[in-house]
């Protein structure tokens, strides 16, 4: 059982922690958005954490390349109408343009961002033109019932 000095030490603790940790406390409550709850796991991704990202680089890690993406669009997945998800936060797909100099092969990659951190994303090349490749990756956790 808790004293009252125990609970008196633990609150001094705390409120010293948070006078010498002042600036990064309110950065934190400051933040737009939180990090994801498991930042490898792509299913606590949702729409609004890339809604504000766009125009922004990613790293894209894989076995036999890394490159920089770039997010061009989020976007409601093409039957999102007639499943009931349209601007939905777990249906949705995304765009990304990438360099022809080191194209995609369809596939997982290691996606990172300095927002959003690191997780896995299957990528599937969609064509391009001679200088950029276009990848798409689709979000479709449809409400169950």
């Amino acid at each position: 059982m808790a004293t009252r000095r125990d609970v008196l030490k633990s609150s001094l603790a705390t409120g010293l922690a948070a006078v010498f940790t002042g600036g990064v406390l309110e950065a934190a409550v400051r933040s737009p958005k939180p990090a994801p709850h498991n930042p490898i796991d792509p299913g606590g991704l949702s729409r609004s954490y890339f809604r504000d990202l766009l125009d922004e680089r990613f790293s894209a890690r894989g076995e036999a390349a890394s490159v920089t993406l770039v997010l061009t669009a989020v976007r409601d997945l093409p039957q999102a109408e007639r499943q009931g998800v349209v601007d939905s936060e777990e249906c949705f797909l995304l765009r990304f343009r990438g360099s022809a100099r080191r194209p995609l092969e369809q596939g997982t990659y290691t996606l990172g961002h300095f927002r959003l951190g690191s997780f896995s994303m299957f990528l599937v090349p969609m064509g391009g033109s001679r200088r950029s490749r276009v990848y798409e990756a689709v979000f479709n956790r449809p409400p169950l019932g």
